[in-house]
């Protein structure tokens, strides 16, 4: 029973060390992914306010000049 004590020992190391291998691994695909899906809500939410300034820019330029009082 002696002989087996650093093998599995040594067996328990790996499979620990694969554990937190893949929960690292895991973890920083999560944050990778969460970084894009902000960086993508920010772009959109960028774009629609864009959108939304060009139409009241061009809006105000095809109105009709005010009149001023004379």
């Amino acid at each position: 029973m002696e002989g087996l004590h650093l093998p599995l020992l040594l067996v328990g190391y790996a499979f620990g060390a694969v554990f937190y291998v893949a929960l690292a691994v895991t973890l920083w695909r999560g944050a990778r992914r969460g970084a894009t899906g902000l960086i993508a809500l920010y772009w959109r939410r960028r774009s629609q306010r864009e959108a939304v300034a060009t139409i009241r820019r061009v809006k105000a330029a095809q109105e009709l000049p005010r009149r001023r009082a004379a």
